[in-house]
């Protein structure tokens, strides 16, 4: 009995240290980065401020240049680059394309992205969704909070969630609220949909809504039809540390596609790996 009440007590400070950390609006000292940053505002382009390197990122300060992330591919440095976030944002009213595939670094400085749309219908294609479709390996996220995010994929097959569709790389102190909405997915999560990297003091209060597509059940399709969804991750083929979620994952047709299995879970659909200090402790799958 006292280690069960220990452990618990090890969860309680860790989940309030990640709310207290994520998001923070505490003081930042003005450094040069920050003042340029200020006197910027009207900026359209975050390469107007700094250069991609991690001794001189990119600097985001509006909601302009948030959505100018959606042309990161043209940028020197590619997908490499180093990011960092400057201010709280509001993207109240503007629609944005999701970043399709990153390995550079990005910092959200304990800011948050409020109000972020990203929507998109695609027919007859597997993709990776998110604010970051898919994570490389080298890829870092962290201090990023996206509060009150809708995010809505509707493609035959497809990976989503919050912060990430597919991970690979690093994703710390980070969290998610609002809805993740995908109809004819295969992994879905508030955070990422799917994991095979490394996420830590990290958390998702959203609402995930998975909902299986009607499709001609070829053999390629039954084997990657709608099956796993969590409130954190929809499947966890790596590390997850020092996280929680506690927020609504349904199923309206309480189906997969194709005659599938699918797996619900409040924390993972499926856990595969390694959960530890996180909440719900354990992945807590329901098949149907």
């Amino acid at each position: 009995m006292k280690k069960v009440i220990a452990f618990n007590m090890i969860i309680v400070v860790t989940m309030l240290s990640i709310i207290s950390s994520c998001g923070d609006d505490g003081d930042k000292a003005k450094d040069d980065i920050f003042t340029s940053c200020d006197e910027n505002l009207n900026a359209t382009l975050y390469n107007d401020i700094g250069d991609g390197t991690e001794a001189k990122p990119y600097i985001i300060c509006t909601k302009e240049q948030v959505k100018d992330l959606e042309n990161i591919s043209i940028l020197d440095g590619g997908y490499d680059s180093y990011f960092k976030l400057m201010n709280n944002i509001d993207m109240t009213g503007v629609t944005t394309s999701e970043i399709g595939y990153f390995s550079g670094s990005f910092d959200g400085n304990n800011n948050t992205i409020t109000n972020l749309t990203i929507s998109r219908s695609v027919s007859e294609t597997f993709d990776n969704f998110g604010f970051i479709g898919r994570l490389s390996e080298e890829g870092i996220v962290k201090n990023l909070c996206l509060i009150d995010i809708s995010v809505t994929l509707e493609v035959s097959l497809g990976v989503i969630g919050g912060i990430v569709g597919e991970n690979n790389g690093t994703i710390d102190n980070s969290c998610v609220s609002g809805n993740i909405n995908g109809v004819g997915i295969v992994y879905i999560g508030g955070l990422v949909g799917q994991n095979d990297g490394t996420i830590k003091n990290s958390y998702s209060t959203a609402n995930v809504t998975g909902t299986a597509r009607d499709v001609t059940c070829s053999e390629s399709l039954v084997l990657l039809s709608l099956i796993e969804m969590g409130g954190l991750v929809g499947s966890n083929n790596g590390v997850i540390m020092d996280s929680y979620s506690t927020g609504y994952v349904s199923n309206p047709n309480e189906q997969a596609a194709c005659g599938r299995t699918l797996h619900i879970g409040g924390f993972a659909g499926e856990n595969r790996n390694s959960i530890v200090r996180s909440y719900p402790p354990v992945s807590g799958n329901r098949a149907v």
